[in-house]
């Protein structure tokens, strides 16, 4: 069984290296979750009284005791500090099943904006699909606050606590809590302290999104996003599965995960590197925190009962139609019918890279996938050796001042694989070809490169300058056609080992993000999320199919002694 709870690793145990200027502040992160449970101050020799309770079913009235995995994220969100204190984490997003408490920790979360964080002017902001969503969240913190005499003092005995219009206020701060509608999408004018965002997997658009989280809290010292969700329809979900992508991707160690970004996902595993039995209930537990069965039911313990589950999994074998829902929501399974391809544990034992000595005797084929100007330009060469291992060399080029356009957390990854010589940024807002043709032409004092196949769609006046300087171009039409033979030997050659990529990250990085679709006739081709969507980019692989597909239509000569003594890799 693969499925397991994944986060980031914790700075409080030590678990990774703290970067520079950061430190984990215990104090801080303490001081946040007695403000949901209370506790004892050793130091001042105190016991420190909890500001919230429950409010819903058989615990209503009793302290908010915290759960370990829930008292984890918290004390790592509000522990992790830059030097100077503020925090280091700006962005939540927590994908997880549905009755796993996300709400009520999401309202606690909202409070602890409003009430104790030390903003004077706070603005919190709750936010989802429509204003009954919104208001799910909303409820709970406006009863958590009529529950706790401190909080229902600030707010005037609770005359603050507006359920008309959804608003919280405390007038000593001049700071308020409110629930929004979704017809602010599109006006401007936030200065958010913080945003707790329900139900991310609903928004059809980004408009709400960005409205509430591009610079919208600017002008404060440490604004905070939290983000809760569960799994939704691929292709029907552009917020949560570009924060998916981006969540899975920097936990799974396929690219560096931003500094402000703090991700968690509980999920059944459902890809091509591991399936889990739906029907199993270990499976379940796994991927649901608080499941137990009634034995382990308490406060502070688990609190989603096993019985209800097991209900929930009848009616969906009883009524098959119910079973994806019960997937999606239990499980938390984003079920899709573009599967992922590529194997990420394959791929990691083909890592291996080619020495200098050795590429210089081989016959190279690239592959050029040019996309857009402003996006990412990718070559790939491709040679087959005389012990039938495939090599791969990637080059890929980005516009420098494009960077400042893209989500922080891609824009991130993007710089550090810069500086360490993985991308070459061109100067200005959109790819220089010049530099991309320089750059190949260079390519031809070391390497012997046969051909070069391209797509005509945007690389026909690159294709003419590299044919007026002596490469032989092939056109490369993108179609089902052109694919299905390609990837059955790029597949093969990945699952027999032997294939070497050179652990280039951004190529692993666009490995990971590759989605094979399936015609009813067999035939395939490499997909991607729509890039109003999703940040994942695959122009590398596709460019490595382009260049595998004229390696394979040219035949290879036998190896000679010298050959054979030279493919070790480095």
């Amino acid at each position: 069984m693969q499925v397991q709870r994944i986060r980031l690793p914790s700075w409080e145990r030590g678990e990774c290296a703290i970067p520079n200027g950061c430190r984990f502040d215990t104090d801080l992160a303490t001081r946040a979750s007695w403000f949901f449970e209370g506790g004892y101050d050793r130091r001042r020799r105190t016991r420190i009284p909890n500001y919230l309770h429950h409010v819903k079913g058989q615990w209503a009235g009793q302290p908010f005791i915290l759960t370990d995995w829930q008292r984890q994220d918290i004390r790592e969100i509000f522990g992790r500090v830059y030097d100077d204190g503020t925090r280091v984490i700006r962005q939540v997003y927590i994908e997880v099943g549905k009755k796993n408490g996300k709400s009520e920790c999401a309202a606690g979360i909202a409070l602890k904006l409003l009430f104790a964080d030390s903003e004077y002017g706070a603005e919190i902001y709750g936010a989802a699909s429509d204003i009954e969503q919104a208001a799910i969240v909303f409820k709970v913190a406006a009863s958590m606050v009529r529950h706790s005499l401190p909080l229902r003092q600030q707010c005037g005995d609770g005359r603050y606590v507006l359920d008309s219009t959804k608003r919280i206020a405390v007038p000593g701060t001049e700071s308020f809590y409110r629930a929004l509608t979704a017809e602010v999408a599109g006006k401007h004018g936030f200065n958010s302290h913080g945003v707790v965002f329900d139900e991310i997997h609903c928004q059809k658009d980004f408009r709400l999104w960005e409205t509430l989280t591009f610079r919208a809290g600017a002008a404060r010292r440490q604004p905070l996003v939290y983000g809760i969700t569960h799994a939704g329809i691929p292709g029907e979900c552009p917020v949560a599965e570009m924060l998916h992508a981006e969540a899975e991707s920097a936990l799974r160690g396929a690219s560096p995960c931003a500094p402000h970004f703090y991700p968690v996902i509980y999920t059944a595993a459902h890809d091509a590197d591991h399936k889990d039995d739906w029907k199993n209930e270990e499976v379940w537990r796994h991927c649901n925190p608080a499941l137990g069965e009634d034995h382990e039911i308490g406060l502070g313990k688990k609190f989603l009962r096993m019985a209800d589950m097991r209900q929930d999994f009848q009616d969906a074998i009883r009524r098959p139609s119910l079973e994806n829902v019960f997937r999606a929501r239990c499980l938390n399974q984003w079920l899709a019918q573009a599967e992922r391809w590529i194997s990420m544990d394959a791929w990691s034992r083909c890592a291996g890279r080619i020495t200098p000595e050795h590429a210089k005797r081989l016959m190279w084929y690239g592959g050029l996938d040019l996309s857009t100007k402003r996006d990412v330009t990718a070559l790939v060469l491709c040679a087959l050796d005389g012990n039938g291992i495939f090599w791969l060399l990637p080059y890929f080029w980005v516009p420098a001042d494009n960077l400042t356009e893209r989500p922080n957390i891609e824009a991130h990854k993007y710089r550090e694989w810069i500086k360490q010589g993985h991308i070459i940024a061109t100067p200005g807002n959109a790819i220089d070809f010049r530099a991309v043709r320089e750059r190949i032409k260079s390519l031809k004092n070391g390497l012997h490169i046969k051909e070069i196949a391209f797509d005509p769609q945007f690389a026909t006046e690159l294709s003419q300058d590299l044919a007026e300087a002596g490469f032989t171009m092939v056109e490369y039409h993108q179609g089902y056609k052109h694919f299905t033979e390609v990837m059955d030997g790029f597949d093969c050659a990945l699952a027999d080992g032997m294939l070497r990529h050179g652990d280039n990250p951004m190529l692993t990085w666009m490995a990971d993000c590759v989605r094979v679709k399936q015609r009813a006739d067999g035939a395939i081709r490499p997909v991607k999320p729509d890039r109003q969507k999703s940040s994942a980019r695959i122009d590398g692989i596709v460019a490595a199919l382009m260049a595998m597909a004229r390696v394979i239509l040219n035949p290879v000569l036998p190896p000679s002694i010298y050959e054979n003594a030279a493919t070790a890799v480095i």
